[in-house]
């Protein structure tokens, strides 16, 4: 584990703790300004997450937390079957299997990332965003 990952590991820990001591009011008013909580972004639609979807060549081209970034660079060919390739390092071949499921909101890639529960942030046509204690930025396309 990198040093950027230890960092964004302990941000994420601590922005649930601070999350979690939060007033149990009930009152959904700020209690420093008395200004009214910002309603909730809905949540993305994983469902946008089909095989067809993924089906191809993915580059998992970055990881960002707290204002940080980390190049990764590793290819993933999904398949609509669930299944996978994908590079142990950015300079091995593209030869690891693996499986992949969309389950309750979360994308799990196995064995690779199956550390992480990765929600669903964001989905485009050529890319998608997916959230666990920061954000995986993957590109439509081998990695260069």
């Amino acid at each position: 584990m990198t040093n950027t990952h230890r960092k964004a590991v302990l941000g994420a820990f601590c922005a649930v703790i601070v999350q979690s001591c939060g007033s149990d009011s009930g009152d959904s008013s700020n209690a420093r300004t008395g200004a009214a909580e910002p309603a909730a972004a809905p949540a993305p639609k994983a469902a946008a997450v089909t095989g067809e979807y993924l089906a191809g060549a993915w580059c998992y081209a970055f990881w960002e937390s707290m204002g940080e970034s980390e190049n990764v660079g590793e290819t993933y060919i999904f398949s609509a079957d669930g299944s996978l390739l994908y590079q142990h390092t950015p300079t091995s071949p593209v030869d690891r299997p693996g499986s992949w499921e969309v389950e309750q909101g979360k994308l799990r890639i196995l064995p690779k990332m199956m550390g992480f529960n990765l929600t669903v942030k964001s989905v485009s046509p050529d890319e998608m965003v997916l959230d666990s204690m920061g954000d995986h930025h993957f590109r439509r396309g081998a990695c260069p």
